[in-house]
């Protein structure tokens, strides 16, 4: 189940009215990872006509997702998983560092709000970002522990209000922009405008689950067990072939695409080449060594 939160939008995100639109798209990345693992995506323009305000509601699968949160006092954010050098401080952007902006009974005092769960994002700068930055933020997710192996959206969708006494339908709410630009007057007054935006943006997480813990994902372990399923055969210290790669270590030369000195992949259940990444002498090497030097040295 996806849950969407309704969140109150600083005006400065709002910036006035909308009197008019220039097209604008809007991209996440993709990432992947395993169950506990932090994993960052990026939201980002596609090319930067002109944004000085952006806000929207990130729409996820909160049983299997959640944004990162370090709980450190000393964060700027209410969620430090969330960050943006587009939207900087304000004290940063010319203005003094005491400078609040006040709306709907809320004092806000930073460039970039998150509500407290986390969904609802809006940041605003008093002037357009530099067409070479296109970068708006960075939010890490945390994979939750139980989550299930497999793709999971995350999507930018428009956020909707509901504030009555602001103007916004109370019962079906009124979305809002999702950027917003600054442009130059042309009867002495700066414009305020909406940027159209790209629909239906979204980026995804790739669950690989790690059910046993041992740091090699458990379709990895599955492509390999001797019977397509046993997830105790492999682990992250064992060596299971005893070929002088551990079975991590094995996985993570195959993820890095590498092969052994004789150009065999990698393959936890069939011994390779001995020399490549990661290879330590087993025992069994070890002793036929010492017994052929020993061999040598005595004369037997």
């Amino acid at each position: 189940m996806k849950l969407s939160f309704p969140f109150t939008i600083p005006p400065l995100a709002i910036i006035l009215f909308c009197f008019g639109a220039n097209a604008e798209t809007l991209t996440m990345s993709s990432a992947s990872g395993a169950p506990g693992e932090i994993v960052t995506l990026t939201v980002a323009l596609g090319e930067n006509i002109g944004v000085a305000g952006a806000s929207f509601t990130l729409d996820y699968d909160p049983s299997m997702l959640e944004i990162y949160d370090s709980n450190d006092p000393a964060d700027l954010l209410p969620t430090s998983g969330v960050r943006s050098d587009f939207f900087p401080l304000f004290s940063t952007q010319g203005m003094p560092s005491d400078t609040a902006v006040s709306g709907d009974g809320v004092t806000y005092n930073k460039a970039l709000v998150v509500n407290p769960e986390g969904t609802m994002i809006a940041a605003a700068r008093a002037t357009n970002g530099t067409e070479a930055t296109t970068t708006l933020f960075e939010i890490d997710f945390r994979i939750k522990n139980g989550a299930i192996d497999g793709t999971h959206s995350v999507a930018i969708i428009p956020t909707r209000l509901y504030n009555e006494s602001a103007g916004y339908d109370p019962v079906n709410g009124t979305e809002i922009p999702m950027l917003i630009g600054v442009d130059e007057p042309t009867s002495g007054v700066y414009e305020y405008n909406e940027r159209n935006v790209t629909s239906n943006i979204s980026g995804q997480i790739v669950v690989v689950g790690d059910s046993d813990s041992d740091d090699i994902p458990d379709g990895w372990e599955r492509l390999y067990a001797p019977d397509g399923n046993d997830l105790t055969v492999f682990s992250g210290t064992g060596d299971y072939d005893n070929d002088g790669y551990s079975d991590y270590q094995e996985y993570l030369n195959d993820l890095n695409g590498e092969t052994d000195l004789s150009g065999n992949l990698y393959n936890p259940a069939s011994p390779n080449t001995p020399g490549g990444t990661g290879y330590v002498m087993p025992n069994s090497e070890k002793i036929k060594a010492l017994s052929a030097i020993y061999h040598i040295l005595l004369g037997e």
